[in-house]
């Protein structure tokens, strides 16, 4: 197994524990516990706007919780919503789960962890893939989160520079990347100008466009020819079926028609 390989699964794993450990303690925090109640079965609401309940982040979430010795069915259940994409569904998702009773919501991005906040002040919320947590007025403060949210930032916007260096480096004949981003999705534009800003620095044309469907992205897809470069979209409201495909190093091929991949680098 390649070396990059190992190292993007173990961050993988310790990312995954960590968030376990936090719904841990969301857990043993529930007002009015003193500590988890033995023989309770916890629920754990899962928001998101992904196009299918497998999304990676919450396989993560149920391997990070066994690893700490939480079984899915024995100790917990997880109630997982998903929006496919659209956000403006999110708070009457997020509303639905807190009616239903769960005793920890775990979200991921900023529009549902703001969507949950919005929803209650009380139950425990546990987020994962926020770009930068204090300037999304999500926490007041990353050491002190306070209040009932708390979570694991992913840096995606302030990281965007770094891995345009990267597909550069793996790639020397590249001349023009692609960053489509999820137009409603506050991270994208923040990583915008990210974006913007490092390409031209490496003597690369930036193409950036918006997309609200899979129509969007489909006609956006068309304009890529071979030998470009495409960035990782940090939404996932664009890990569209049939659309764009997620490698574990953010290295993202298009699905031609037929369903064959079609590589967007030279020599690759």
């Amino acid at each position: 197994m390649a070396p990059w390989v190992v190292s993007v699964l173990e961050k993988f794993g310790l990312l995954t524990r960590a968030i376990g450990s936090f719904i841990l303690a969301g857990v043993l925090c529930v007002p009015g516990t003193a500590g988890a109640q033995v023989g309770k079965v916890y629920r754990i609401g899962a928001l998101h706007e992904a196009w299918a309940p497998n999304y990676p982040a919450v396989e993560g979430l149920r391997t990070g919780l066994k690893a700490i010795g939480l079984e899915e069915g024995r100790d917990l259940v997880i109630d997982n919503r998903f929006t496919e994409g659209n956000y403006q569904v999110m708070p009457v998702v997020a509303a639905d789960l807190v009616g239903s009773g769960v005793d920890l919501i775990f979200t991921t991005h900023e529009p549902s962890t703001k969507a949950a906040m919005a929803a209650t002040r009380k139950i425990p919320i546990v987020f994962s893939i926020v770009s930068d947590p204090a300037a999304s007025g999500i926490v007041k403060d990353i050491a002190h989160p306070s209040g009932n949210v708390t979570g694991v930032t992913s840096l995606g916007a302030e990281l965007m520079p770094k891995r345009i260096e990267i597909l550069k480096a793996v790639v020397p004949n590249l001349r023009r990347i692609w960053f489509i981003y999820a137009a409603d999705d506050p991270i994208a534009l923040r990583a915008l100008s990210a974006v913007q800003e490092a390409a031209p620095l490496l003597k690369l044309k930036a193409v950036v466009r918006p997309a609200r469907s899979a129509e969007e992205v489909a006609r956006v897809l068309a304009e890529v020819r071979p030998g470009d470069g495409l960035m990782h979209p940090l939404s996932v409201a664009l890990d569209i079926p049939n659309q764009i495909w997620l490698f574990p190093n953010h290295v993202y091929q298009r699905l031609t028609p037929r369903g064959h991949l079609h590589h967007l680098a030279p020599g690759r």
